[in-house]
């Protein structure tokens, strides 16, 4: 989720300098903000879930996944399982 990195540049008075740099993935950034408590952190989170709700509506997976839940639901329907009250509890 990160490494470091060894970059040459040039430092403010135009001196060519080298560092080490710590360079984060994707996941990493995500994981970052996940875990941090900071007003940044949450308005992160908040625009990560709007854009992949965003993507998802307008992908094909979207839609295949939603077709799946109704014939899904359908199967299970048609299967006339008992309500969750008539099975009895799971004793070991």
């Amino acid at each position: 989720m990160s490494r470091y990195v060894n970059l040459t540049y040039r430092n403010k008075n135009n001196e060519l300098d080298n560092n080490n740099f710590r360079i984060f993935s994707l996941r990493g950034c995500y994981s970052i903000a996940f875990f941090a408590k900071t007003e940044v952190a949450k308005q992160f989170r908040k625009w990560v879930l709007d854009l992949i709700e965003q993507q998802m509506k307008n992908s094909q997976y979207h839609q295949v996944s939603v077709m799946q839940q109704y014939y899904t639901m359908q199967m299970l329907a048609n299967l006339n399982l008992p309500d969750a009250d008539e099975v009895p509890p799971y004793v070991h």
